[in-house]
């Protein structure tokens, strides 16, 4: 399987951790102020060497938001660590498949494959 993955500034997040909204909106795009070309990593196993927390991104004020994955941790000289990948980029597809908007456990499932 393959995964990629783009940095972000830390900037791009808006964060409102006192709504109980639990419905994410599966259509807006992060707006981010940075990115560097994507990371690809291809693993033969089941390990990329990377763990993962999945975030809320709320739209400016509003209760509404969307679900990314973030890289909370990557292990030396494990495959992503190879390819490039660090604490702090984001998850945006995984063989070849959005992920954005994916609550956790569909994402666990995804990279698994």
């Amino acid at each position: 399987g393959s995964l990629q993955a783009r940095s972000i500034s830390p900037r791009s997040f808006s964060s409102n951790p006192s709504s109980r909204d639990s419905s994410p909106n599966r259509d807006l795009s992060l707006s981010v102020s940075r990115l560097r070309p994507p990371i690809i990593i291809h693993s033969s196993g089941k390990k990329y060497g990377f763990t993962l927390q999945t975030i809320r991104v709320y739209m400016g004020t509003s209760d509404i938001y969307t679900i990314h994955h973030m890289v909370s941790g990557v292990e030396e000289s494990s495959p992503a660590h190879e390819a490039g990948l660090r604490a702090g980029d984001l998850i945006t597809h995984v063989n070849g498949e959005s992920v954005q908007g994916l609550v956790h456990t569909e994402m666990m499932e995804l990279l698994l494959k």
